[in-house]
């Protein structure tokens, strides 16, 4: 893979608990033999690493923010200003500005500078992942260097831009590569150049989450003692549906025995607390907080059933094919999801899953009850999921195809 050359990738911020596919990819890559560096645009806030950050070698360049940083700024300016390219990037950004009048741009751009400063003459292709800051900056920076460029898309940056700033990216990167069938259609349809828009699934360690060989407990939630373990694993943000997940648990009554683990971050967590108490129900939830991957393994394992009800925000934010339902397939637990685009591309209703409306508190509380009352119907679904992931969703696959995208186009340029 050195043949490809050294490449830069470019994150929003570098490490995120919360994007464990994301550092999956980067050891898969780096097992492969490919050199790269991280450029992450912030720190991170969150100190939680997850053991596959620990096995990542690459070095890793943290972008100030522009305003925080304008000496830094101006040194970047002016030694990138004699880039062949430079030129060109400007006529990117005034084009942009004018399009969409958005004057964080200018942030992007200077933080582009900075990139291309730190790096000038070190990476030969800029790759970016999420199609929103880190696509703009990859973009103004392969202008200014005469480099290629490409992208990994994934759910929000696809669904929450405007129509413009989609296609405007879309047109100058070399590829993009994106994890869910419905964000393809999507970035298809939008694409000057759709045979330059590719799918492939994120995918799982498969050897990592080993296969879980042992009988889960058949509770059923009829005694006090032995209550119902349910467990969700999402941030606290619209599109999850957390709030539709309290409202069912709420109506189950008191003859129905459960514990909620919930496990994530985000800014409605707080919101979703007060509502559990209000509710009558927060003294059946555990709410952990932020966990890594490697502090959420053994919670699959205990748990009798995963629910996660999806939905799209109001904003158009949706998940693609969510992980932690490939995860939790992964170890055999029988998941209770939302008919939504993207865990249809990995669950059937009935099949591997029991898959309800999304926003529909009753259907949910229903599958909640009837899974619960039938261990055995849950053990049938779970094995069915945990089939579909360890034959479609091995992750090798995915670092497979993306090394040849890198490769194939590894001579080209804008």
């Amino acid at each position: 893979m050195a043949a490809c050359g050294r490449i830069a990738i470019i994150l929003n911020c570098y490490p995120q608990t919360s994007e464990t596919f994301v550092a999956q990819e980067l050891l898969g890559l780096q097992r492969a033999g490919l050199a790269y560096d991280i450029v992450s645009l912030e720190k991170p806030r969150d100190l939680k690493r997850s053991s596959l950050n620990d096995e990542i070698a690459a070095v890793v360049h943290y972008i100030p923010f522009p305003l925080l940083a304008l000496p830094s700024v101006i040194r970047a300016w002016r030694r990138s200003r004699g880039l062949p390219g430079y030129r060109a990037a400007l006529r990117l950004l005034l084009g942009d500005l004018g399009r969409t009048a958005n004057l964080l741009l200018i942030n992007q751009f200077a933080k582009a500078l900075i990139v291309c400063d730190r790096l000038r003459g070190q990476v030969g292709h800029f790759h970016a992942h999420f199609m929103n800051r880190p696509a703009a900056v990859a973009r103004y920076a392969a202008a200014m260097t005469s480099l290629s460029w490409s992208c990994s898309a994934h759910a929000k940056d696809i669904w929450t831009q405007s129509r413009p700033n989609l296609v405007a990216a879309l047109e100058s990167s070399q590829w993009t590569v994106t994890c869910s069938r419905h964000g393809y259609e999507r970035l298809r349809s939008l694409s000057p150049r759709p045979d330059r828009i590719h799918l492939s699934y994120h995918g799982l360690d498969i050897d990592r989450f080993s296969q879980f060989a042992d009988e889960r407990p058949p509770r059923t939630g009829s005694d006090p003692e032995r209550p119902l373990q349910i467990l969700s694993i999402a941030r606290a943000v619209p599109k999850k549906g957390l709030d539709v997940l309290l409202r069912a648990l709420s109506t189950l009554g008191e003859d129905f025995h459960w514990r909620l683990i919930h496990v994530g971050g985000g800014g409605q967590l707080a919101s979703l607390r007060r509502r559990a108490r209000a509710l009558a129900i927060g003294d059946r939830i555990t709410w952990l907080g932020t966990l890594s991957q490697d502090e959420v393994f053994d919670l699959y394992r205990q748990a009798d059933l995963f629910v996660l009800p999806c939905r799209t925000a109001r904003n158009g934010d949706r998940d693609g094919v969510p992980n932690v339902l490939v995860e939790a397939s992964s170890q055999c637990l029988p998941c209770i999801s939302t008919a939504v685009p993207g865990v249809l591309e990995l669950l059937s209703n009935e099949e591997s899953a029991i898959l309800v409306p999304p926003d529909d508190v009753i259907a949910l509380a229903s599958a909640i009850r009837r899974l619960a009352a039938d261990p055995a119907l849950r053990q049938r679904l779970a094995r069915s999921a945990e089939q579909r992931v360890r034959r479609d969703f091995d992750y090798r696959s995915s670092i497979t195809f993306l090394l040849g995208l890198l490769e194939s186009g590894r001579e080209a340029r804008p």
